[in-house]
């Protein structure tokens, strides 16, 4: 997902939404990291809380795909940065 910069000097933000869903994983290749994710699956009506991932300097908003997925089949809603 992408937010858009909100003025002409800023820079959009990136990010992986992962959240709790009943419907069907598959194997998705997202950059180099393939995921096993239902890409826009129906969410489960609630979750335990939110939680975001930051990767600092040296990474991307699917380094942590495998942490953030665990969360998400635990019933938390994950924004990775």
């Amino acid at each position: 997902m992408t937010v858009t910069a909100s003025s002409a000097d800023a820079k959009p933000a990136h990010f992986a939404l992962y959240y709790p869903t009943p419907d069907s994983a598959r194997v998705i290749p997202m950059g180099p990291f393939p995921q096993t994710v239902a890409i826009n699956g129906a969410p489960e009506s609630k979750v335990k809380g939110p939680i975001v991932i930051s990767h600092g300097t040296a990474s991307t908003e699917t380094g942590f795909a495998t942490q953030a997925q665990a969360l998400a089949r635990n019933a938390y809603l994950v924004a990775s940065v």
